[in-house]
């Protein structure tokens, strides 16, 4: 459905093959519907993108207004954890018929399921992933990621603009090209199977679960942050109670200096001990509160633009040792496969 839509889309006018080139790129570097990204970038209104897709869906569209007030007896018709399963919100009740906004109408195993679940008949709707978000929080007390808290009062974010690629390999003082890049990295060899896993990575969430796994054999606590406009937001993490749930609360803005300011700003690697800077306490409390004596930040760039970094370090309890050329190197080579990534996006869905 993603290629079609992203087709029909610039067929109809409503976006062009340069905006939807731009779109891809995002949806993989930052992940989401290509809806929700086209409404992040403001290429789209939601009103204009909801009605579309009921026409493509042949369904009715579930306009925002039917999410406001929705009556108790509605919203118990689905229990929270259903709700939060399958991303739907109930807006209107019959006696044998149960409408149901989703992001997908036409998943009809979800349908089935939900009608054995509720014992109603389902009238589907469609509706874009940020409303369905929105209600699951204001109904359900179900707590949205933090990348979409201020997307329906049309907060812009910029992807990266198209300029010569470059890479950073991070103990370097000076972004390298490509293939000098490539050429230091050969120098130290990669774990086992890291070079294959990334190069069939499917998504951006598979390249993040290998950065960990290798990240958290060298470091007890480990975190990747994404950047965006001038915030860097939480996306997983693991070690030292740790989880990806407490990263999804994350969002740290990114005005006043930091490690992570120096580390985007120059696009390098950072290790040391954590100055007293407020922005960097204020991460550690969102962490967990535990005060490292030593870190490491890795950035992740994407033509020649720092989009995530990764931060970890061993808690309070020794100093970082050994080295750390081989996670260095993982961070060059999933660079590369994230851009491998948007490529194979462009290519089957332009």
């Amino acid at each position: 459905m993603a290629m079609r839509l992203g087709e029909a889309l610039v067929k109809e006018g409503l976006i062009t093959s340069q905006q939807l080139a731009k779109v891809l790129e995002r949806q993989v570097i930052y992940g989401g519907r290509l809806g929700t990204n086209l409404i992040e970038l403001n290429m789209l209104t939601e009103e204009a993108l909801v009605k579309f897709m009921g026409r493509v869906f042949k369904v009715p569209y579930a306009d925002p207004k039917a999410f406001e007030g929705i009556k108790r007896e509605i919203i118990e018709a689905i229990s929270p954890t259903v709700a939060e399963r399958y991303t739907v919100i109930p807006i209107d009740r019959e006696p044998k018929r149960l409408h149901l906004a989703m992001a997908n109408p036409t998943d009809l195993l979800v349908i089935d399921e939900i009608r054995f679940i509720t014992g109603y008949e389902i009238v589907p709707y469609f509706a874009s992933e940020l409303r369905l978000l929105y209600a699951l929080e204001r109904y359900y007390r179900v707590q949205r990621p933090v990348r979409f808290i201020t997307v329906l009062s049309r907060e812009q974010e910029e992807v990266p603009q198209e300029v010569a690629t470059e890479v950073v390999l991070p103990s370097a003082g000076s972004p390298l090209q490509v293939e000098e890049a490539e050429l230091a990295a050969r120098a130290v060899p990669a774990p086992p199977n890291i070079s294959q896993r990334l190069v069939e990575a499917k998504d951006r969430e598979e390249i993040a679960s290998i950065i960990l796994d290798c990240a958290s054999s060298h470091l007890k606590r480990v975190a990747l942050l994404v950047v965006k406009a001038d915030a860097m937001i939480g996306w997983r993490g693991m070690g030292n109670e740790l989880t990806d749930e407490r990263m999804s609360r994350i969002q740290l803005p990114l005005q006043q200096p930091s490690i992570f300011r120096t580390v985007i700003d120059g696009r390098n690697f950072y290790q040391g001990i954590i100055p007293p800077m407020p922005q960097n306490l204020a991460l550690l409390e969102m962490m967990g509160g535990e005060v490292p004596q030593e870190a490491i930040a890795f950035p992740l760039t994407i033509k020649g633009k720092v989009v995530c970094v990764l931060y970890g370090d061993n808690g309070d309890q020794s100093r970082l040792s050994g080295d750390l050329e081989e996670l260095k190197k993982v961070m060059l080579k999933a660079s590369m496969a994230l851009e491998m990534l948007i490529l194979k996006k462009k290519i089957l869905e332009m």
